[in-house]
């Protein structure tokens, strides 16, 4: 089975805490929308009225797609709603300015929007996208200025209290929503960090750590002994029962590991790879035999286990253990060489026991 350890996988943990920071800029530009719209209706504004209730519209409709018409989120569709309001800030953006003129600061918007564009990125991946978006604002602002410099704005009779009005909220607009951005993405990142390490350590099947977790741990400092454990007769298994069975055997295996970390706090185990685990024992005292009688335990519980398969079928299996002690090896591979090579040992020896120094307990 293929651990999902990629960026997308591990942006996809975020993608719940992102869809709240989401409905809240949505809801927030509602209310700014409809105390726009009071604003025009007062000003008897009618492009301005309709550019309102089309933006209105459109945020609630999305609002109500969010919550009630997509039932599995993924970094394809909060792409797609991030996309969204860009391309919809950014019509606004060009309709008011060209219609309000310079001085009441709607092409401020462009700030807020370029920042967004790399949330944008950090969410997809799709450099193409990015581009075009970046492209389109850019474009968007320019053609603004021009039309500022060159005509004057459509409207010119409105209330001088509507100018400085715009001149002062449009920019507190902007800076609200980037100190917002700026405050709420860090958190989402920090608060959702342990389960992106976790998803990064896990083996997807088992709910065991993966070979990368043995990187973490010091063996040149720390005395750790170690174990390799590997399913008897697994490729049989397979072969006479199918591979979504020998699934759950795996996965009854993982649960017994799972087990045996929690009984003992100086225990990893690991999930090295097909139906072979490595148990890593932190050594706090130096009987040896500690760790080979947690071994011969575990050995004799998966023996006695029994796992249902096609809701009628009893399978037992059993396992070999090759077990490395701190002292021959300065390092997890020089530890991994010595408890493979006794687990091969066991392997061809009878099977089905706790193997070291080419004898059996």
């Amino acid at each position: 089975m293929k651990e999902k350890t990629s960026l997308t996988g591990l942006r996809e943990l975020l993608i719940p805490g992102i869809m709240q920071y989401m409905t809240t800029v949505m809801l927030g530009f509602l209310v700014i929308h409809a105390g726009f719209l009071i604003l025009f209706l007062n000003q008897k504004m009618t492009i301005m009225v309709v550019a309102e209730i089309l933006s209105l519209i459109s945020y609630v409709l999305l609002l109500y797609k969010l919550h009630y018409k997509i039932t599995r989120y993924d970094t394809e569709v909060l792409s797609g709603f991030v996309t969204f309001v860009l391309v919809e800030v950014d019509l606004y953006m060009v309709v008011a300015a060209i219609l309000m003129g310079e001085g009441c600061n709607f092409d401020n918007y462009v700030y807020g929007l370029l920042l967004i564009t790399s949330f944008q990125f950090y969410i997809s991946h799709n450099f193409k996208r990015d581009i075009l978006l970046k492209v389109m604002i850019m474009a968007s602002y320019l053609g603004v200025k021009i039309c500022e410099m060159n005509y004057p704005p459509y409207y010119r009779d409105y209330s001088s209290w509507v100018v400085t009005f715009f001149t002062f909220v449009n920019p507190l607009i902007v800076t609200g929503a980037t100190i917002l951005f700026v405050i709420m993405v860090p958190i989402l990142i920090f608060k959702y960090e342990d389960k992106l390490t976790q998803k990064a350590s896990l083996d997807e099947l088992t709910g065991l750590l993966n070979r990368s977790f043995l990187d973490k741990l010091h063996f040149d400092e720390e005395k750790y002994n170690l174990a390799m454990l590997d399913i008897d007769d697994f490729k049989q298994i397979n072969d006479i029962y199918g591979h979504h069975n020998g699934d759950l055997i795996l996965q009854d295996l993982g649960n017994r590991l799972k087990t045996l970390e929690e009984k003992y706090d100086n225990t990893f185990v690991i999930r090295w790879g097909g139906e072979e685990f490595v148990v890593v024992y932190h050594v706090n005292n130096e009987n040896n035999y500690v760790f080979l009688d947690i071994m011969e335990q575990l050995r004799r519980e998966i023996s006695e286990s029994a796992v249902c398969i096609d809701y009628e079928q009893i399978v037992n299996y059993n396992a070999t253990i090759g077990v490395a002690f701190h002292s021959e090896g300065d390092s997890y591979e020089e530890l991994l060489k010595v408890a493979d090579s006794r687990l091969y040992w066991g392997k061809q020896h009878g099977k089905n026991k706790v193997v070291f120094q080419e004898s059996k307990i």
